[in-house]
């Protein structure tokens, strides 16, 4: 567990993030408050919806959908 403690600089109230936990320097975050007062913190990803990537969709992968229909060995069947 880390520790840390909050400080006023200007308008805002700041808080350090410890060297332990490899913080990316101006990476962005998103800030979450739970209905208990818990605030999480989560780097911000670039959208994965928003590329130039096909969509592949996964009811294509047929070969997955027959393995998964073998029966079961005996032995593993209770």
């Amino acid at each position: 567990m880390y520790k840390a403690t909050t400080r006023k600089v200007g308008n805002s109230i700041m808080i350090s993030i410890p060297k332990e936990l490899h913080p990316v320097n101006n990476q962005e975050y998103l800030f979450y408050k739970t209905k208990a007062g818990d605030i999480i913190m989560t780097p911000k990803i670039k959208n994965p919806f928003t590329n130039d990537q096909k969509f592949v969709d996964a009811s294509d992968n047929t070969d997955f959908e027959f393995k998964s229909m073998k029966e079961m060995p005996k032995d593993i069947v209770r």
